[in-house]
């Protein structure tokens, strides 16, 4: 009797201890994740999504993951072991660091170097002279602790106001404004986007207008017969216009001058 009491009893408890594990299972592995989820969706949407950061509708990163920029107009963050997980591929389809070694795929953490080790040394040195290189107007004491300490995950895009401050003059100067104006742009949140890239057409074109006038001295002077000479001047200056008009809405102020 006794045997069979405790064999009851033994499968009483096991069958209860199976139940309750998967009860749980769903509870806390399904369905309050999914709840939690869906509600997360609804109140907080961009969060939900990780917070996107998107550029003409696309994503190009997230609002609590730092990312490594190279551009001297981009203002820089922490150093990061893992480059923010910032990669190029070449032509034979290689993942690289932007510094040249070898992606180490996606990941986070620190090189968790000891005060004593000389690897450390040797990186915080490095990023001093990048960091003075990159603002040539600051001095190596002035240089904030978090422009050359990491984060614990590598992934931290925060820095503290003094690195924000004292990177404005570099920043203002790349992307081809006044430090009033970039400040201002910044605190209206309008967009500060240069466009390195049309410059050397605004050059030519330039370049195509000098010809033109001499061009133009010539026919009128009876030294040469040419066509049409009026509508590709027009033509050439609607151009010029609308390109130089595309790069003040953008940002990059360019003016005749400067070219």
């Amino acid at each position: 009797m006794n045997e069979t009491t405790n064999k009851s009893a033994f499968l009483h408890w096991v069958r209860q201890a199976v139940v309750v594990t998967l009860l749980l299972l769903f509870l806390c592995g399904f369905a309050f994740p999914v709840v939690l989820s869906g509600i997360s969706a609804v109140i907080f949407p961009s969060q939900a999504h990780g917070s996107l950061v998107t550029a003409d509708g696309t994503p190009v990163g997230a609002a609590h993951v730092g990312q490594e920029f190279t551009k001297p107009y981009f203002m820089k963050t922490r150093p990061s072991a893992y480059h923010y997980n910032t990669y190029y591929e070449d032509a034979q389809g290689n993942q690289f660091y932007n510094d040249g070694t070898e992606f180490a795929g996606l990941g986070s953490g620190s090189n968790n170097y000891a005060p004593s080790n000389p690897a450390l040394v040797e990186r915080v040195q490095a990023d001093i002279e990048a960091f003075l290189d990159a603002n040539p107007g600051v001095s190596r004491e002035d240089i904030p602790a978090d422009m050359v300490t990491a984060s614990g995950s590598g992934l931290d895009p925060h820095i503290s106001p003094q690195a924000a401050q004292i990177q404005i003059p570099a920043l203002a100067e790349a992307s081809g404004l006044s430090q009033q104006e970039y400040l201002l742009r910044a605190a209206l949140e309008q967009p500060i986007l240069v466009i390195h890239e049309l410059k050397p057409i605004l050059t030519e074109l330039r370049a195509w207008g000098r010809n033109l006038n001499q061009l133009t001295v010539l026919a009128h002077t009876g030294h040469i017969q040419t066509v049409y000479l009026k509508e590709l001047t027009d033509a050439l200056g609607r151009t010029y216009e609308a390109l130089n008009g595309l790069l003040t809405e953008k940002g990059s102020v360019i003016s005749p001058g400067d070219l």
